[in-house]
């Protein structure tokens, strides 16, 4: 992920190599662009220093100082001291800020995945502040707050001899004074009393003292009772790690439908589908002359038709404006990604039902209970014989419902691709759960009704639909939207002889 840059204002002259500054201003929306051109809008929700903090004059520009990382504070806003290094450019920075040329810097840092999006605004959560740097024209309210700790080895200035004067007061005659004034408060101490040593004198440091208490090496008065404080009581503090995305939506998609096809029914074709049938023997049109001049063969050839009405599938909420406005992930988006789902399925559905219906059933029969694969193999080549026979044109899929899945899929002749099979009736494998016997690819539809195998072509029928469409209508008076999807759809069965149902036998 590409580090990202952000700029803040308002810095504050004083004397010293520390400098405070503020990195942003908590859950403020600020306009910003990562490549000079597209912009959004964002706000700083948390953020933490990285273990080293570099800080540059400019973004790409000489390395200054560091950030003192143990400095950071997030309250009430963010903020950090920056170190300025005694070399030309870090001097030139600090002439500069305490001019007031310099009175802003920007942070260098990295998104992180808990970043979302709420009413437009990009909150930044968790970023990670990497390097620091000054600028000019801010993005996010970050000054300087204040120049701190005089350095310690001031360069001295050469004094001229106009400028020195015999009442003059030297450092010198500082240092001399502050040693007999330390002489003189010596002398007063009463030096026959020996000093009273405190418990505490003998640490060194707060880590020395916490480990004598835990070890039981200190003594009994500096056994203290803390405070407990637990996240039990500090609510405001347990913030959710929140999971992007709606979790179990699982799209199953249309089987049957995509087998055979879609055809879309244009608006204001009415609501109902019709199409042409050649219902003809056409062996008895053309036949031997039985001599010259003699007739001919002369047979009625007609085209009748079929009609079938289009079905109506629909669903609708109405949702409110609380909910449609804070939701994230966006509730509507989710809200429509079900509902085309479950059009999905009862669409499908319904096609697989049609088809089931209008198909006609083969001579041949296997039994999912006890058939072998050897056996559908054999089955599934006199059947796309039949839909070839309906078609001039063989079997291209086999459809199966659920329970017929599962028992081919577990046919011992039938082996995981992945394993190089030869001489086998077919290929069955879990980790894909592609299934195809006899060069045949095997579909699983958990719509079809159990029992069913339909063996067919693309061209034998169609699912002719209008739709999915949105719906949508302000519902004022309850301060909601009325949202939903509608489509109409049916199954022409353009050669019933070719839809092929496999009947499981005894």
């Amino acid at each position: 992920m590409s580090e990202l840059h952000r700029e803040s204002a308002d810095i504050m002259a004083g004397d010293g190599r520390t400098v405070t500054v503020q990195l942003a201003e908590w859950g403020e929306p600020r306009t910003v662009s990562d490549d000079g051109r597209t912009t959004y809008r964002e706000a700083f929700d948390s953020m933490e220093p990285a273990g080293k903090i570099r800080v540059k004059s400019s973004h790409g520009g000489d390395l200054i100082g560091h950030a003192v990382a143990d400095s950071y504070s997030p309250d009430p806003q963010p903020t950090i001291d920056l170190h300025l290094a005694e070399t030309a450019a870090g001097n030139d920075t600090l002439a500069l800020i305490r001019s007031g040329a310099i009175d802003a810097v920007s942070v260098e840092f990295q998104p992180s995945p808990s970043d979302f999006e709420a009413d437009g605004v990009l909150h930044r959560v968790a970023a990670k502040i990497n390097g620091i740097a000054m600028a000019f024209k801010p993005a996010h309210s970050a000054p300087i707050l204040s120049v701190r700790e005089l350095p310690e080895n001031q360069p001295e200035r050469e004094q001229t001899m106009s400028e020195t004067t015999i009442d003059a007061v030297t450092a010198a005659d500082l240092a001399s004074f502050g040693d007999d004034l330390k002489r003189e408060i010596i002398a007063d101490v009463d030096r026959t009393s020996e000093p009273v040593g405190h418990e505490l004198d003998k640490f060194r440091s707060l880590g020395d003292l916490n480990h004598a208490v835990l070890h039981g090496d200190a003594s009994p008065d500096l056994h203290r009772v803390l405070a407990d404080n637990i996240i039990a009581n500090s609510p405001g503090v347990d913030r959710p790690a929140w999971v992007e995305g709606i979790k179990q939506t699982v799209d199953f998609g249309r089987p049957t439908i995509s087998a055979f096809g879609t055809q879309s029914v244009p608006v204001g074709a009415g609501t109902s589908v019709t199409w042409a049938v050649n219902a003809n023997d056409e062996s008895t049109l053309v036949g031997p002359q039985a001599a010259e001049k003699n007739p001919v063969t002369s047979a009625v050839w007609n085209v009748t038709d079929v009609t079938k009405a289009l079905a109506s599938y629909s669903g609708a909420a109405d949702i409110s404006l609380q909910i449609l406005r804070r939701s994230s992930p966006a509730y509507l988006n989710a809200f429509y990604s079900a509902m085309y789902r479950g059009y999905a399925i009862t669409t499908d559905t319904a096609c697989a039902a049609a088809v089931v219906t209008a198909a006609t059933e083969s001579t041949a029969t296997w039994n999912p209970a006890s058939g072998t694969a050897a056996e559908l193999r054999e089955v599934l080549f006199q059947v796309s014989t039949e839909v070839e026979n309906a078609t001039n044109m063989p079997a291209t899929f086999v459809l199966v419902a659920s329970d017929v899945w599962q028992k081919i899929g577990g046919l011992a002749d039938l082996l995981p691709a992945p394993y190089g099979t030869q001489n086998v009736s077919g290929e069955a494998t879990a980790s894909t759960l592609t299934v195809n016997v006899s060069g045949l690819p095997v579909i699983h539809d958990r719509f079809l009704a159990s029992g069913t195998m339909i063996v067919s072509n693309p061209s034998t029928g169609d699912w002719h639909e209008d739709g999915p469409i949105n719906m949508e209508a302000n519902d004022v008076e309850k301060a909601g939207l009325n949202a939903g999807v509608f489509g109409m759809g049916l199954f022409a069965p353009y050669v019933p002889t070719g839809i092929v149902s496999v009947l499981s036998g005894a």
